[in-house]
């Protein structure tokens, strides 16, 4: 049975093969690396980047932690990703549906319209 360790590997597991599934599908760079320097000659540069193409930037310092920039939608969209990991048995039927739709057992469904 799932024990609180279990659970966390088991949801990094799922949250990894996610992020790996959607930038191969989508032929995307996870993450770009730069030092604080250049990130704060080229500030903006770097901002509109993080905005535009939706992938985070790791900024490397010298004499303190590291972090990470990303923009508030993707932040937003990852909150929501973890929350829904949360519960293991979702996170079951998520990498489910992941699997499925690798293996082409999806159809596609129109939305229905409420108006």
């Amino acid at each position: 049975m799932f024990n609180h360790y279990n659970i966390k590997i088991y949801m990094y597991r799922i949250l990894y093969n996610i992020f790996n599934f959607v930038s191969l599908k989508f032929n995307f760079l996870i993450m770009e690396i730069t030092n604080y320097t250049t990130f704060r000659q080229s500030l903006k540069f770097y901002l509109d980047k993080v905005f535009s193409n939706h992938t985070p930037l790791f900024v490397t310092r010298a004499k303190g932690e590291d972090v990470v920039v990303m923009s508030k939608a993707d932040y937003d969209s990852m909150q929501e990703t973890f929350y829904l990991l949360k519960n293991p048995a979702n996170a079951v039927r998520l990498e489910k549906g992941l699997k499925d739709y690798e293996k082409g057992l999806t159809q596609k469904q129109e939305l229905i319209d409420n108006e």
